[in-house]
């Protein structure tokens, strides 16, 4: 999580990004990383704010002065490296206060070439920012150089999680944090940056009242189905005929090439007419926020085909 100290000063905010094991230093000396000027109960080298990496990072704040520092409204310990909480409220001198904020940021990559990895996780470790392998909730960012269709894109577009280029992190310098929009990868294949402009929520909605059939287990693409807002059914084996014919709204997915469950040679006799649609449909549909390639039959109709 990258850690700042905010301040205002003349009416306008400033804000000092922390690097890990980098003393950041407060008082009256030009040496110091932020000078307070025209206070007489500053001491030349009044603080020390330190941040430290690891499962959880955390700020210290070192009193290195003869004044005392008061952190909400407490006087702190002096001359011992204490931790510091998210929000507090750090008073050096008569009128002196920094706020000390992070901003959650946990980072996940998808297909990023060893040596942007190898740089990446060295700029993430000085800010004490997380680089995840598995994606999950937690995740803020998924970083990629080129937007290809992969697992990873597709989880962070339906949770609509931005999308970056390794740049992005580099460019942490205050808050607010960089706008995503501006360091998107480059776009490779048929995945078009436009798919990261589609505004939010569009994805978790696109397949509400919607049921798409599998005759074979893909677990990864049924629950980004569920997530999408559709509903799944599993069915491998045959399957009465009143079950499909109470069936609205519907997709079937077919079997991968060679491979002929019974449901499938089941659906193929009753209605030799039906459309079939492929993973790759889905897929499409997910990442670009549309349903144009997938066909849905609102309904069978017993022994003559589809509505």
């Amino acid at each position: 999580m990258p850690w700042f100290l905010q301040t205002s000063v003349r009416g306008s905010e400033a804000s000092f990004l922390l690097h890990v094991g980098i003393k950041f230093t407060v008082g009256r000396s030009r040496e110091c990383a932020l000078q307070f000027e025209g206070d007489a109960a500053i001491s030349r080298l009044h603080g020390e704010f330190v941040l430290e990496a690891g499962a959880v990072s955390k700020v210290t704040l070192k009193d290195c002065s003869k004044f005392g520092v008061w952190v909400n409204g407490s006087k702190w310990p002096q001359g011992v490296c204490t931790a510091l909480n998210n929000g507090d409220q750090i008073k050096f001198g008569l009128n002196n206060v920094l706020v000390l904020k992070f901003e959650p940021v946990v980072l996940c990559c998808s297909r990023l070439p060893r040596a942007l990895k190898k740089t990446l996780d060295a700029t993430a470790l000085e800010l004490a920012v997380p680089v995840v392998e598995r994606w999950s909730d937690e995740v803020t960012h998924l970083v990629m150089d080129s937007l290809g269709a992969t697992e990873k894109a597709l989880w962070a577009l339906i949770d609509d999680k931005p999308i970056v280029s390794p740049e992005w992190l580099t460019k942490i310098e205050s808050l607010p944090l960089p706008d995503p929009a501006l360091f998107s990868p480059r776009p490779e294949g048929i995945v078009s940056t436009a798919c990261l402009r589609t505004p939010k929520g569009v994805r978790r909605t696109l397949l509400q009242g919607k049921t798409v059939v599998f005759l074979c287990d893909v677990p990864a693409l049924q629950a980004n189905i569920v997530k999408c807002g559709g509903k799944t059914l599993l069915c491998e084996a045959e399957q009465s005929e009143e079950f499909w014919l109470s069936l609205k709204d519907f997709a079937v997915v077919a079997p991968p090439e060679g491979e002929q469950p019974p449901a499938f040679k089941q659906l193929k006799a009753l209605w030799p007419t039906l459309a079939f649609i492929n993973q790759a449909n889905i897929g499409t549909a997910m990442f670009e926020a549309r349903l144009d390639e997938m066909e849905f039959h609102p309904a069978f109709v017993a022994s003559s085909g589809l509505v």
